[in-house]
């Protein structure tokens, strides 16, 4: 058996917890894991962790400099409470420069995955030619991250030999996922709502239409992208083949959202702006694949694993 050496970044994380995850199923890969604060939970025989602070460049030195495949899933989360960090925005600025200045140089491949709020204002689908045709949405830090790290990966792939690939992902759903009501995202807190763990009254804007992507697929399908030969810099929109409200799920989950007692309350935008939908007909052409998402079966996994969980 033919190992690759792979490195993935922030692997207890959501997104890294869901590569890992996929990456020992194939069992041809030799994986070295990085995490900081929060203890990994899969373990197999091919996977070795390293505690590793990012931020620190010095700390970077516990890594071997050569790998086949980087996965570059770490960073500090934007969530509903700290949107407008600068703190957060410069950590990951600084983590990615350590990243790229440290690891790139003996890097075959590096994939890393990007925030889709770095796409402009736009009421139809974005595709992956629309990221910088205008600029960036104004106040929206992980968007201003976003475009400034890809810039630089772009320019890097023009003089190194490194692939780039760049999985811009819209929000993205299921296992592994911060279920605290205080922090978490929409679909975590509708998933709480519907095994009664919610302690506090959320609201949530149920008719803004946007897209997402179940992590399940989101890494099984950056994996395979992982295998195909492309050009030296290639960046791709994964997500669902629809955009959808949220009242769609509240349907599907029998939500209450119009008693005294409901813990979720809709609080609907009344002239919304734009949509947030996204093309992926460019992934689908290389993977070969006709369709990607579907959002009630996703939903009822990503319900049983909490529930094992719990």
């Amino acid at each position: 058996m033919v190992y690759k050496k792979v490195l993935v970044l922030g692997a207890a994380g959501f997104i890294g917890s869901n590569i890992i995850e996929n990456l020992i199923k194939k069992n041809n890969y030799k994986i070295t894991a990085t995490f900081f604060k929060k203890k990994p939970k899969i373990k197999f025989k091919n996977l070795n962790y390293q505690r590793v602070n990012l931020i620190n460049y010095r700390n970077l030195k516990k890594i071997d400099q050569k790998y086949d495949l980087i996965f570059m899933c770490a960073g500090k989360i934007f969530n509903k409470r700290n949107s407008n960090s600068l703190k957060k925005l410069k950590e990951n600025l600084m983590i990615n420069k350590n990243v790229i200045n440290f690891l790139l140089r003996n890097t075959k491949s590096y994939i890393w995955f990007n925030s889709c709020s770095g796409y402009p204002k736009n009421k139809g689908k974005l595709a992956e030619t629309d990221f910088f045709k205008t600029p960036a949405p104004k106040k929206i830090l992980p968007g201003m991250q976003s475009r400034e790290i890809e810039k630089e990966l772009f320019l890097i792939s023009k003089t190194s030999n490194v692939n780039i690939l760049t999985i811009r992902t819209p929000e993205v759903y299921g296992k592994f996922d911060n279920y605290n009501e205080n922090t978490s995202r929409d679909i975590p807190l509708l998933i709480n709502c519907y095994l009664n763990k919610l302690k506090k009254k959320h609201k949530i804007d149920t008719k803004f239409q946007k897209g997402y992507i179940f992590a399940s697929d989101l890494a099984k399908y950056t994996i395979k992208l992982s295998s195909i030969k492309m050009k030296k810099y290639e960046a791709f929109n994964l997500c669902d083949d629809k955009s959808y409200n949220l009242q769609r799920l509240i349907n599907f989950l029998k939500i209450d959202t119009d008693t005294k007692n409901s813990k979720i309350k809709k609080d609907n935008y009344k002239n919304p702006q734009y949509q947030r939908a996204y093309d992926n007909k460019k992934v689908k052409k290389v993977l070969g694949i006709r369709k990607i998402g579907n959002l009630e079966k996703s939903i009822k996994k990503t319900i049983i694993w909490y529930k094992q969980l719990a």
